[in-house]
């Protein structure tokens, strides 16, 4: 598994879907050499660690978040979970959807699956199948792609019920939506466009959801031969 991030287009929240012992090694030395933020002695960088995460320690991170940096720089917050209860992901819709500025969220735990989704559309999600390599290339394929191959690979999709690929997709083009794109001026629009890719990422694992009803509306947000 590798993790990849853009430090100068960081999103305000992820959840790292995967093995901690695999996950925080990567994520820590991310912070360290490409944000350079060190933990030990620091004030605006926090590390929580729970076998459950329920409202009490819901509580506890909004109120940490609430709190200006020191220095003025960026704060982080790493939590680490095995489960996480449907009050606590309640108590941090507010904090994900207004977050306080400079602030990153990095949620750790083993399955994405048992997240909210109103909580998962405020989260950008990474799972340790998918690549950066896969992301460049398999996400700007389908973004690139005419309206009749964009027919062709959805019907394919579809056909195979093949969930795990149309999620890899999603998400891919996610990563470079939001990524490449997120920036201090990012418009409404594009924000809005963002909130409707996290979404139908939510929408795609859900045991009842249409994988074809959904590709189809990835391919009609984004005009054909355009990212």
């Amino acid at each position: 598994m590798q993790l990849h991030f853009h430090k100068d287009a960081l999103h305000h929240a992820y959840f790292i879907d995967g093995d901690s012992d695999i996950v925080l090694p990567q994520l820590f030395a991310f912070i360290k050499n490409d944000l350079g933020i060190v933990f030990e002695g620091n004030p605006d960088a926090h590390v929580f660690t729970y076998d459950m995460f329920g409202i009490d320690e819901g509580r506890y991170v909004k109120a940490q978040q609430s709190v200006q940096a020191f220095d003025g720089g960026k704060k982080i917050f790493v939590i680490v979970f095995n489960t996480i209860t449907h009050e606590a992901q309640n108590s941090l819709l507010k904090v994900f959807e207004e977050p306080t500025a400079h602030t990153h969220f990095f949620l750790v735990s083993n399955s994405s699956s048992r997240l909210l989704p109103t909580l998962k559309s405020r989260l950008v999600i990474i799972h340790g199948d998918v690549s950066k390599e896969g992301v460049e290339k398999m996400g700007e394929a389908f973004l690139m792609a005419t309206l009749s191959e964009r027919v062709a690979l959805i019907t394919e999709i579809a056909e195979e019920k093949d969930k795990q690929k149309a999620l890899v997709i999603v998400q891919q083009i996610i990563d470079i939506y939001a990524h490449k794109k997120l920036r201090i001026d990012f418009t409404k629009q594009e924000r809005e466009t963002l909130q409707q890719l996290l979404a139908i990422e939510g929408y795609i694992e859900d045991r009842s959801s249409s994988i074809k009803m959904l590709l189809e509306h990835v391919a009609h947000i984004f005009p054909v031969g355009k990212m």
